[in-house]
């Protein structure tokens, strides 16, 4: 190869590496590289334990609030929590096992309500469980769902409602 045919190659090579260096990188695929989603949740607990008898009606009342945000993303792609309600009558309370996962452009929201009665708040004792559909959420997206669980195993009218509201985003 002669020596003015090298210069040029060198040169138009010179010149493309300049130009590949030099390409901004967009935006979009430098902030979703991990393609990370925010999802929040907000719940109101409800519970009600029945101690009625034939004699008479005797009910107890517990309320609670939360708010949970999940990041999960290619690296991370899902997250899970149990989240506690208040007690009622020093023996009913309900749990929300939330799990977050994402989908092809969103996230699956799904709530497993477990209703539990004991001779305590703490009891781990399951009475009653209930597990809907998972909610798919897209970007921007906000869903709110109720959600109940009776006691099963029992009987009576013990009962936890959870109400949620769920937002995702992309960020």
């Amino acid at each position: 190869m002669s020596v003015l045919r090298k210069a040029l190659a060198l040169a138009g090579t010179s010149a493309a590496a300049a130009a590949l260096i030099t390409l901004p990188v967009s935006p979009a695929s430098a902030t979703t590289a991990d393609d990370t989603w925010a999802v929040t949740v907000s719940g109101s607990y409800w519970v009600v334990d029945d101690d009625s008898t034939v004699f008479s009606n005797s009910y107890s009342y517990a309320s609670s609030k939360f708010t949970k945000t999940y990041y999960v993303g290619k690296s991370s792609g899902s997250a899970y929590e149990d989240v506690w309600s208040a007690c009622a009558g020093g023996e009913v309370n309900g749990t929300s096992g939330t799990s977050v996962m994402r989908g092809d452009n969103g996230v699956y929201v799904d709530f497993a309500l477990r209703l539990h009665e004991g001779d305590s708040c703490y009891s781990s004792d399951v009475d009653g469980r209930t597990q809907p559909p998972a909610y798919f959420l897209s970007d921007g997206q906000t869903q709110t769902r109720r959600i109940q669980v009776g006691n099963t195993s029992e009987g009576g009218k013990d009962a936890v409602t959870l109400d949620v509201t769920i937002s995702a985003r992309r960020l």
